[in-house]
């Protein structure tokens, strides 16, 4: 009997727990919809040093595994 009431209690709580955390957003996520965004590129050769003069063909932009276009 003292079994089935602490197993009955213990999966109560969890599901209080999992309701919790399914309707409580953490408060360090941040959505944001831009049109427009800058980005700053270094690249560096295999020594670290830097590479300069490279043009914008040198470039690939990818968001969620998807081609976007760059524009200067």
């Amino acid at each position: 009997m003292i079994l089935v009431v602490v197993g009955s209690l213990w999966a109560c709580a969890l599901a209080f727990i999992a309701q919790q955390a399914a309707t409580t957003a953490p408060s360090h996520i941040i959505r944001i919809d831009a049109r427009l965004v800058l980005l700053h590129a270094t690249v560096t050769d295999g020594n670290g040093n830097a590479v300069s003069g490279l043009g914008l063909s040198a470039f690939r932009l990818f968001v969620d595994d998807q081609p976007h276009p760059i524009r200067l």
